[in-house]
């Protein structure tokens, strides 16, 4: 009984640890602010690229050739469906 009743004590202890370990955590939210350009970071301008359904459907892709997308899945599994 004195083992059980240490443990009940223990877990008592850990969920009021948690909780005030909860309601102590401060959350900061700054947002960001981006602008969007036509220049990329180093001051050329970026080239357009295909999306991954884009190339999937200008090319004949087997069902069990790997996907264009790159998740190295078989495309029947990944964009095929």
């Amino acid at each position: 009984m004195e083992g059980f009743d240490m443990f009940e004590e223990m877990t008592r202890s850990i969920q009021e640890d948690a909780v005030r370990f909860a309601f102590n955590i401060a959350i900061n939210i700054q947002p960001r602010e981006h602008k969007i350009t036509n220049e990329s970071t180093d001051g050329t301008r970026p080239q357009k690229v295909k999306k991954a359904s884009q190339q999937a459907t200008s090319q004949k892709v087997g069902r069990n050739d790997p996907c264009p997308c790159g998740s190295g899945k078989k495309y029947k599994q990944c964009c095929g469906k």
